[in-house]
């Protein structure tokens, strides 16, 4: 503390003046640091140029090496894993948890950048793969491992293809809460690439916007929020080697394929639904009383069996064994294996591929749907379709080469589309 003194002759009184002081709250200025290489810990002094640990704020670049960090090493400060020289790096997470000031960025010209996950590891940050490729590891190491994703995890599209690989191990669970997205539009698009044989679960949102989601797990996989796909490019496969892919939440809305290694099955409590693109399903789906599949203006391909719930068809097609704007069944075995409820609108379709010569006929609730190949020859059943409901009519279904085409009557007695229950004999 110093004293303004006052000449001999000034009879004011003396005053003190004080050292501008920080307000409470202030911190000191970010700094930008560089890793100088080898295997330390972040908080290490000597590791980093300029020289120091570092703090909340800063700037971390990290173009070589190993670095181990844990929760009180990595709050508050930002990590840039950048990759230049030969040697891989390495960033090794033990029960951390990235706060809001925590993203991490991968921009590596060549990939070869590791984040190794043990104990439990939460992200509440963003995780995003800015260029090159960036592979994610999730090992118990002895003991259970949990990676829970309450932020961002983003492949974006860039100058060249971007690669988020996460591999889950059997001892290991993932779970996602927030938002995985990987962004495109047909070129140089991003990709989420999943696998391992632990468990995982999604409430939250998994997005193919233009890029690519692929899930490959051999645990259990469990879905309670979003999963689809958007724009022409955009397309999430996921297949699951345990025995069920348990839905409670939405899948679909775009391309979408889903799968089963080993005989399992699609367990659907809530939605499937096509979009406007084609979802695929190459395993048996078992549907809830509650549970719904709709087809809106795209494809539904079934290639095993559907049974329980509701099949509801707005603007598109059911389609034996087709393509596009419909419901595909590839295989007697689906086809014969089809039991669900189908709610049919006005203007739904029913599409025989590899047919001619379709006629129908209402028999009872049953509409009976035979082909005649050729004028000589005799006619052969090919589908009967149970009608729950009386709302139907013959008059209603409309045939045109393979198809048969519902039309709801329009005079005023105008009847209202009812469910359908279909079997097939191919």
């Amino acid at each position: 503390m110093c004293f303004r003194r006052t000449p001999f002759f000034d009879t004011s009184p003396q005053t003190k003046t004080k050292k501008p002081s920080k307000k409470r709250g202030e911190t000191k200025s970010m700094a930008d640091k560089v890793y100088l290489g080898g295997t330390h810990r972040l908080a290490d002094p000597r590791a980093w140029s300029p020289a120091g640990a570092p703090k909340p704020g800063d700037n971390l670049t990290i173009q070589s090496g190993t670095v181990n960090t844990t929760n009180s090493d990595i709050e508050g400060k930002s990590i840039f894993l950048d990759r230049t020289g030969s040697a891989p790096v390495i960033f090794n997470m033990k029960n951390a948890f990235l706060g809001a000031g925590s993203p991490i960025t991968t921009v590596s010209e060549d990939g070869a950048v590791v984040i190794n996950t043990t104990g439990n590891v939460v992200n509440a940050s963003t995780i995003e793969d800015a260029h090159g490729a960036l592979d994610i590891n999730v090992s118990g190491a002895g003991t259970f491992a949990t990676f829970d994703n309450t932020g961002n995890i983003i492949a974006p599209a860039g100058t060249e293809p971007t690669v988020i690989g996460i591999s889950v191990s059997q001892d290991a669970a993932f779970s996602n809460a927030g938002q995985m997205t990987a962004t495109g539009s047909g070129y140089n698009d991003g990709t989420i690439d999943i696998s391992g044989l632990g468990a995982f679960n999604n409430s939250g949102h998994m997005t193919a916007a233009g890029g690519d989601i692929f899930a490959s797990i051999g645990g259990s996989f469990i879905n309670s929020g979003s999963i689809g796909a958007t724009g022409a490019s955009g397309f999430a496969e996921i297949s699951f080697g345990g025995s069920a892919l348990v839905n409670n939440g939405t899948i679909g809305g775009g391309n979408v394929f889903l799968g089963a290694a080993g005989g399992g099955v699609v367990d659907n409590n809530n939605t499937l639904d096509s979009g406007n693109g084609t979802l695929t399903i190459a395993a048996a789906v078992k549907q809830s009383a509650s549970a719904t599949t709709n087809v809106d203006d795209g494809s539904l391909v079934l290639e095993s069996s559907m049974s329980g719930g509701n099949v509801t068809i707005s603007s598109g097609m059911l389609e034996f064994g087709g393509t596009h704007g419909s419901i595909g069944f590839i295989g007697e075995a689906s086809a014969a294996g089809f039991s669900s409820t189908l709610n049919i609108s006005a203007g739904g379709t029913l599409q025989f591929d590899g047919t001619s010569n379709l006629s129908e006929m209402l028999k009872g609730n049953n509409l009976m749907v035979y082909e005649q190949p050729s004028p000589t020859a005799a006619k052969s059943q090919i589908a009967d379709i149970h009608l729950n409901s009386a709302m139907y009519s013959a008059s209603s279904f409309h045939v045109q080469g393979s198809q048969i085409t519902y039309v709801p009557p329009t005079s005023g007695n105008q009847q209202s589309a009812g469910p359908a229950h279909c079997s097939v004999w191919g």
